[in-house]
């Protein structure tokens, strides 16, 4: 036996970072759950959102096992995972930007800033994705409502407790909105050496919504295939008695649903690879996160039959890592190295969810969407424009909230808080 470990030890060496992994794999166990009351010092926020980040990915994990025609996978449910979702993304974009400003001011940390700063901008991305799915279920139901599920319960928790370690006040509510004062970089990391500590808080929590965001795409398209995504019936207006008054959502509704999903999906895995970056490069604990995903994805390229790493550009492969649009990611299929092809695929698939947008959503929300693919794209926008789309992301900025968070937020305090 110890003749067999040691070859086959040298043919196939165990790295640290391997067995970092190992220990971290838990034990079949789930934290409790638990709540803030007002009275946690940041460490204690960051030690909670952790355990609500690992709460929310058991139940996105057991949500795979929920079969399409049971009750307990409704519309209120999915709301309200989009929803806070939105919240939660927007909370890590507020963090990540306190981050980045705390090692700003250490000039040994000027790369680590701007990383901080990209997986803000990446975080912001996501919430921006994560509303754009909570409008187009606002349009959709199911033949069961009102109950919520374990991960839709789990995924407004992690909104909470990120909210309470983004912002200053004590006692902030999901029905609170975002319009609070952020916590400042010295109140979030008094000490250098706390900045890891809510490193690994903030790259939990995005990887949570990731998760999420795989398992309710999965559902979404189990119960459609159920016929259980439903839409209202179209009757003329002189007839009130509608025998029926929902029927199944038609396939072109559900596409569109999904591909919204999808969309969102990248945005989130994006997210979580920037914070997994930042991880990395302080040494924080959630690091061991980016070693479970570059397992995982080296098994999925092999699986798909992609180009090793070594044929792509450094600069594409944050982009393979991230989950590319259908486009782009058909083009990476078909063994397609080139920078130039590959960002003309990206440009299609942001268009192509542009259209879908303008089908399914309500011409003013189309409209907002519209200007936020604009700027990705690169092209100009007038600043009240780009202030509008970006209010999620930009709480601070008060006069660019009256004209959109008063609606949205609103809106998504009410599916977060309403039974």
């Amino acid at each position: 036996m110890e003749t067999s470990i040691r070859t086959a030890h040298q043919r196939e060496p165990v790295s640290v970072s391997d067995r970092e992994l190992l220990h971290a794999i838990p034990v079949n166990a789930v934290p409790p759950r638990r709540l803030p009351d007002g009275s946690e010092p940041v460490t204690s926020l960051c030690e909670g959102v952790i355990d609500a980040a690992d709460r929310a990915r058991h139940s996105a994990w057991a949500s795979g096992a929920v079969p399409p025609r049971s009750p307990a996978i409704t519309i209120s449910s999915l709301r309200q995972v989009a929803t806070a979702s939105a919240l939660t993304s927007h909370h890590c974009e507020i963090l990540f930007r306190s981050l980045a400003a705390r090692t700003a001011e250490d000039s040994e940390h000027d790369d680590l800033s701007a990383g901080l700063l990209h997986a803000a901008e990446a975080a912001g991305r996501a919430s921006s994705r994560w509303l754009s799915v909570a409008h187009a279920l606002d349009d959709v139901t199911t033949d069961t409502r009102r109950h919520i599920s374990r991960a839709a319960a789990g995924a407004s928790d992690l909104a909470l407790w990120t909210g309470r370690l983004a912002y200053t006040d004590p006692q902030w509510t999901l029905a609170s909105g975002p319009s609070h004062q952020a916590r400042s970089p010295q109140r979030l990391a008094p000490e250098p050496n706390d900045v890891p500590c809510v490193v690994a808080a903030v790259h939990h929590a995005c990887d949570a919504i990731t998760r999420l965001a795989y398992a309710d795409r999965e559902q979404m398209r189990a119960a459609a295939g159920a016929d259980r995504i439903l839409v209202a019936t179209q009757a003329p207006p002189d007839i009130w008695d509608i025998p029926i008054p929902f029927v199944p959502a038609p396939p072109k509704r559900i596409d569109a649903i999904l591909t919204l999903y999808e969309y969102t999906s990248t945005a989130s895995t994006q997210a979580t690879a920037s914070a997994a970056d930042a991880a990395t490069a302080i040494q924080a604990p959630s690091r061991v996160l980016a070693t479970a995903r570059s397992i995982t994805d080296a098994r999925r390229q092999d699986a798909l039959g992609l180009a090793s790493d070594a044929a792509i550009k450094p600069s594409l492969k944050r982009q393979e890592r991230a989950l590319p649009g259908p486009v782009e990611r058909a083009l990476r299929g078909l063994g397609v190295t080139s920078p130039e092809l590959l960002r003309r695929g990206a440009e299609i698939d942001r268009a192509s969810e542009q259209l879908i947008l303008e089908a399914v959503l309500p011409p003013e929300i189309a409209l907002r969407q519209r200007r936020s693919v604009v700027g990705q794209l690169g092209f100009r926008a007038d600043q009240d424009d780009v202030a509008v789309e970006t209010v999620l992301t930009k709480g601070h900025r008060r006069r660019a909230a009256s004209q959109r968070s008063a609606h949205d937020h609103d809106r998504l305090s009410f599916h977060l808080v309403t039974p």
